[in-house]
């Protein structure tokens, strides 16, 4: 069984995983997109994320000043929005390795009250996983397949004996307008993903990447 510190941990990464993964797919356009004039925008609800997370791991670290503050305020690009989100992962991985079952229970600063460490790192998971399903409603109002289900959908399609798997890249403007198709014979979609993102007009934030699985019979296509 896992101990106390490492299921925190484990939790933290599939959260982390799914929000930064969520993050990604988001084209520079849809940022300020909101379903209703009731709710956040998608950037609004990402940076808040971002900056609680960052508070909250600030004070497993002792205390220490986060890396970026009101982000809800600071009107960034998606690739400075990228950045601030990588900087928030390692940032919040360094203060979830540091805990110990030791630690947990021992009371640490966080604004104006003292919290124990195992209750400030449930909250980082559970506020994660519950803005993760803002995001995915987000994400699929705009026409895209959020990443736990994208992976998901990989895990259950594996290539039966005969067939080969290919991956279909469809370069998209605005909500639907498809600017662009390409097919990738790769071992896997992280490979596909890295030849489709040094598209140039990705990199620019001109097209959003949409890249699906498809299964063809071996030696039909090239």
């Amino acid at each position: 069984m896992d101990p106390p510190s490492g299921a925190l941990r484990l939790a933290h990464a599939g959260t982390q995983r799914n929000l930064a993964e969520a993050v990604g797919k988001i084209h520079q356009g849809y940022l300020d997109f909101r379903p209703t004039a009731e709710v956040r925008t998608f950037r609004e609800v990402a940076a808040h994320l971002l900056n609680t997370r960052n508070e909250a791991c600030a004070a497993l670290r002792g205390g220490a000043a986060p890396p970026v503050r009101n982000l809800e305020k600071t009107h960034l690009s998606r690739n400075q929005f990228l950045a601030a989100g990588k900087q928030s992962i390692v940032y919040c991985q360094s203060a979830m390795q540091a805990l110990t079952d030791a630690g947990l229970g021992t009371l640490v600063k966080m604004g104006s009250r003292e919290l124990i460490p195992a209750r400030i790192a449930q909250t980082i998971v559970s506020h994660g996983a519950q803005h993760y399903g803002n995001l995915v409603t987000y994400l699929r109002l705009r026409g895209t397949v959020p990443p736990e289900t994208e992976r998901a959908l990989l895990k259950a399609t594996p290539a039966k004996p005969g067939m080969a798997a290919y991956y279909m890249r469809f370069l998209k403007l605005n909500d639907s307008d498809i600017r662009g198709i390409l097919g990738y014979k790769t071992r896997d979609i992280e490979e596909a993903k890295r030849w489709a993102n040094a598209d140039p007009a990705v990199v620019a934030s001109r097209l959003v990447l949409v890249i699906h699985p498809w299964m063809s019979q071996e030696g039909y296509l090239p």
